[in-house]
């Protein structure tokens, strides 16, 4: 998950490949997470601000991936770690130019189930329990 932070005064979102571990325990002055606010991905932009930040350029981002791929045999194979990059442009990055950022905080447990593995933690799987544990009937 990517945090909400300033960027000098300009709104901004870490993506959570790119927060260091250093960062990701970072401390306020009052001992609370430096980077404590974790973005889920709803968004709401003005569609004339879009239109102004269009031609603006927004950053690349790498991500390492498992890639599957062919070996010289003609076999597909799922690497056990990361063989290849991905490069990706984020909406996320259209925050800063925007200029200003209007936050809603919400409770974990009660609004975000998101679906990235196929099991385990973060799956559908979890996902239903989530939604069950909070009275929708499925």
């Amino acid at each position: 998950m990517g945090v909400l932070c300033l960027d000098g005064k300009q709104p901004d979102i870490i993506e959570y490949y790119e927060l260091t571990e250093e960062m990701a325990n970072q401390r306020d002055g009052q001992g609370g997470l430096a980077y404590c606010y974790g973005v889920i991905l709803n968004y709401l932009f003005r569609f004339a601000q879009l239109r102004e930040v269009a031609g603006d350029k927004i950053p690349v981002h790498i991500v390492e991936k498992k890639i599957e791929c062919v070996d010289e045999t003609g076999v597909s194979r799922k690497p056990e770690k990361e063989n290849g990059k991905k490069f990706e442009t984020l909406a996320v990055d259209l925050i800063k130019p925007m200029g200003t950022v209007l936050p809603f905080e919400v409770a974990r447990e009660r609004e975000f189930a998101p679906i990235k593995n196929k099991t385990g933690v973060d799956s559908v799987e979890s996902a239903r329990e989530l939604l069950i544990k909070n009275g929708v009937e499925l």
